[in-house]
């Protein structure tokens, strides 16, 4: 929840995809999510031969970048939302076995607290553990994965994973 809580304050601008930010905030949030894309694919192509170079993992490097545009700049579909709770809950309080995942091939982003790996499928919320918390700021959901109901039938995928 505390996660949750601190993407909401992080987010002031709101998300260009959910009808009360748009409603509050104009078309600022449409703005203001399609720039920080701009910016973020901008910065994910600058990186890249630096990142080739060193070889660094290309998934950490996205996932920060995400986060760090979000922050930034105050706005964020569940991408970026989630990539910032990611890195939150990551590095400032280092929690894992942590999972930045999405749906329908990026139709929906969040992330995954405690889900473990080896005895679950990560594709099927079904088989996940007891312990395994959602973490979906955009759907403003923090909670066993078990009540994230919404989540049950769809085919999920990990986009980043730390153990």
């Amino acid at each position: 929840i505390q996660v949750k809580l601190y993407v909401q304050r992080k987010m002031d601008l709101g998300a260009s995809n959910k009808f009360g930010d748009m409603l509050i905030g104009l078309a600022f949030p449409a703005w203001c999510v399609a720039r920080t894309r701009e910016e973020i694919l901008k910065d994910l192509v600058s990186q890249s031969k630096e990142v080739e170079r060193l070889g660094l993992d290309k998934t950490k490097v996205m996932v920060n970048t995400f986060a760090d545009h979000a922050r930034q700049m105050g706005c964020g579909n569940c991408a970026e939302q989630s990539a910032l709770a990611f890195v939150q809950l990551r590095d400032a309080w280092r929690v894992s076995p942590l999972d930045w995942m999405q749906v329908g091939n990026w139709k929906h982003g969040f992330v995954v607290i405690g889900r473990i790996a080896e005895t679950t499928d990560s594709a099927r919320i079904e088989t996940w553990n007891t312990e395994a918390t959602v973490c979906d700021p955009w759907k403003g959901f923090a909670g066993p994965a078990k009540d994230a109901t919404y989540l049950r039938g769809e085919r999920i995928g990990v986009i980043y994973r730390i153990g």
